[in-house]
C-alpha cells in the first residue's frame, strides 16, 4: 500500500505534468492562431490579385 510521502509525490508529478500538458496545448493553440493568420494574409492577397487580373480582362 503506497504511503503518505508516495502519494504526495505522485500528486505533485500529476500536478507538473498537468502543467506541462496545458502549457504545450497553449503553444499548439498559438501556433495554429499564427497559421490561420497567415493563411487569411495569404488568401487576401490571392483575392486581390484575381481582383486586379479580372479588371485587367
Amino acid at each position: 500500500m503506497p504511503t503518505a510521502q508516495d502519494l504526495a509525490a505522485q500528486k505533485r508529478d500529476a500536478a507538473a505534468h498537468q502543467q506541462k500538458t496545458e502549457q504545450l496545448i497553449s503553444k499548439e493553440k498559438d501556433l495554429r492562431r499564427q497559421q490561420v493568420t497567415e493563411l487569411d494574409r495569404q488568401i487576401a492577397a490571392l483575392q486581390s490579385q484575381r481582383s486586379k487580373a479580372a479588371a485587367g480582362l
